[in-house]
């Protein structure tokens, strides 16, 4: 029983150091304890905290061994409210190692069962949410993070607040709307704002920044992409966040790479170690890019192939769109006009598989920056083309047509303001 005790009491310490942000030596309390724990709920709880602590330093795969451990003990115990929260820890590892497919697999299962806890619905779809984002899955991403922007206004979940409109931001600079991207940003660190230096809360700001300078650096303000890097990174060395790290340093390589200073494969070995093969891939798509600016246009190639079959294979198609795109304008200046017809015919199946298309006019959605609207069947349209979805009766009462895409019809406001 004194042994139980003096665990117990180690494991509320490995929690305040975890609220300090001292994730090693928090995992290490919970590392040593776990052998000591004999009841399976104890068990079940410290391998959630070590998968969490290990999430937060970029130790994805042992993160999943704890996640799946989690699973194990669930399933034995045979208790839905163990085995909602295992499967979200899951789909959070497989999340973080781009295994976006499997991450979708654990989220659909933690729904399956009651939780006890309340928010953890908006957490699950919010992970969803930026699953469905990595596959190019645009208005499922967007249907998935309102209910979580919903439950996090539900329950007053200022965490789950702030990380959804985060996520928002990315789902509109995916489609090149980056002014809504910005919005949806600033509103984040607004809400991240709240939260003391030493509280544990704070550590989501710099996952935050790390997101708004991506929107920077698309609108070309290098300077200012910069700087929200520079106090991402800053944040995240202090504490071994070497998620924010990697995705930092990625964003410092596409500055310098526009400013013809050309440096990426410290973000690529990085991204290596914790095992992000999303990041990988982007990192190379960004090499190709920086190969293009030094005019080795055949190695430009090569890597953005090696980019495209990277996006395919974790069904990342938005991101192989994007990929196609650079390989057509590079066949262009390699003077081999039939392998760019071969990209553009693969590029236009895929948008037509994801169904970006404006449902006006028929044109890709994202194909270049511009402003969009999202109509509450969560279907994107031009906002320059919206109007053309408002009639008037003979009462002179303004109505909406249907949504052209699935013929619901939409009231007259839109959904793109919060």
């Amino acid at each position: 029983m004194m042994g139980q005790a003096l665990a117990k009491r180690d494991i509320h310490r490995g929690i305040l150091l975890y609220d300090e942000q001292k994730f090693s030596r928090a995992l290490e309390i919970w590392l040593s304890v776990l052998s000591k724990l004999r009841k399976p709920h104890d068990r079940f709880s410290v391998h959630g905290y070590v998968c969490m602590a290990l999430l937060e330093t970029g130790h994805n795969k042992d993160a999943l061994e704890h996640a799946l451990r989690q699973v194990d003990i669930a399933e034995w115990q045979n208790e839905d409210i163990l085995k909602s929260e295992a499967f979200y820890n899951t789909a959070r590892a497989f999340q973080a190692l781009g295994e976006i497919s499997k991450c979708l697999t654990f989220c659909e299962r933690s729904f399956n069962y009651e939780t006890d806890i309340p928010a953890l619905p908006g957490y699950v779809h919010l992970c969803m949410g930026c699953a469905f984002l990595a596959l190019g899955l645009i208005s499922k991403a967007y249907m998935s993070l309102q209910f979580a922007l919903n439950t996090s206004e539900e329950h007053d979940d200022k965490v789950l607040e702030l990380m959804t409109r985060s996520s928002l931001g990315n789902v509109f600079t995916a489609v090149r709307d980056y002014e809504t991207a910005r919005e949806h940003h600033w509103k984040a660190i607004k809400v991240a704002r709240v939260f003391d230096a030493v509280d544990s809360s704070f550590k989501f700001m710099r996952r935050v920044l790390a997101n708004a300078a991506v929107v920077m650096l698309k609108v070309g303000s290098y300077t200012d992409t910069l700087d929200i890097a520079e106090e991402a990174i800053k944040d995240a060395l202090t504490f071994s966040d070497r998620p924010v790290q990697s995705r930092c340093l990625f964003i410092f390589a596409e500055v310098h790479r526009e400013r013809h200073d050309l440096k990426v494969r410290g973000a690529y070995g990085l991204a290596q170690e914790i095992g992000d093969q999303k990041l990988q891939m982007e990192i190379i798509m960004g090499m190709a890019r920086a190969a293009e600016a030094e005019h080795d246009l055949l190695q430009a190639y090569k890597l953005a192939e090696k980019s495209y079959n990277m996006s395919m294979k974790l069904s990342c198609k938005l991101d192989a769109i994007r990929c196609l795109e650079h390989q057509s304008d590079l066949a262009i200046k390699l003077d081999r006009p039939e392998v760019s017809e071969s990209r553009d015919f693969l590029r236009c199946q895929l948008l037509q598989e994801l169904e970006l298309h404006c449902g006006i006019c028929d044109e890709p959605l994202g194909d270049r920056p511009g402003r969009l609207e999202v109509l509450e069947c969560c279907h994107f349209v031009h906002q320059k083309c919206a109007r053309y979805l408002l009639r008037t009766s003979q009462t002179q009462t303004v109505h909406r047509c249907p949504c052209p895409a699935c013929r619901v019809r939409m009231p007259v406001t839109s959904t793109t303001t919060f």
